[in-house]
């Protein structure tokens, strides 16, 4: 079984060392205790954290694929009816852009 320090377990994870430390601050990456100043983390642990990670992050986007095949937007998608216009007008063949309609962003 095989440990690594903060650093190593940093770079095992691709992240910087503080937002490691937040996440094991909070319990989320089984296999990690800090002993004394040192954070330690143990290989499977962190294996296992990706792995969560990966399936949280795949269920989200087939949900918002599902919702992009049924025409429905996503859930958290701030520019989800931006676009209320169809184009009529043409231009060498192509349909003509419509601007958004940013009238509801007022904190822009």
């Amino acid at each position: 079984m095989k440990t690594y320090d903060l650093s190593g377990a940093a770079g095992y994870l691709y992240i910087h060392e503080n937002t490691l430390a937040e996440i094991a601050g909070r319990g989320e990456i089984d296999g990690a205790a800090k002993i004394g100043r040192a954070w330690v983390f143990l290989e499977d642990g962190l294996v296992d954290y990706i792995r969560r990670i990966a399936a949280e992050q795949n269920a989200k986007r087939r949900v918002e694929c599902q919702a992009r095949q049924q025409g429905k937007p996503a859930a958290n998608d701030p520019t989800a009816g931006a676009f209320v216009a169809t184009p009529t007008a043409t231009r060498r063949g192509r349909q003509a852009r419509i601007a958004p309609d940013l009238s509801r962003f007022t904190n822009i």
